[in-house]
């Protein structure tokens, strides 16, 4: 349901993407997070665009690479 509120909140950034869900146990102090992964992208570059439109509506992403599967 995230993925697609996101992608209508950003559908000109996200729109033709995928998404994969990781889940990351940061230890019993913080416990576990779930980090979702859009893409798959062609570059670097096209990661970094994506990411800097999404900070500039205060919505966080940091490039990642997408998984294989």
């Amino acid at each position: 349901d995230g993925w697609k509120a996101l992608q209508g909140r950003y559908g000109s950034l996200l729109g033709g993407l995928d998404a994969e869900l990781s889940e990351v146990n940061l230890g019993a102090s913080k416990g576990t997070f779930y980090r979702l992964i859009a893409g798959p992208l062609q570059n670097a570059s096209d990661a970094r665009r994506i990411c800097s439109g999404l900070k500039s509506s205060r919505q966080f992403c940091e490039p990642a690479l997408f998984p294989q599967g």
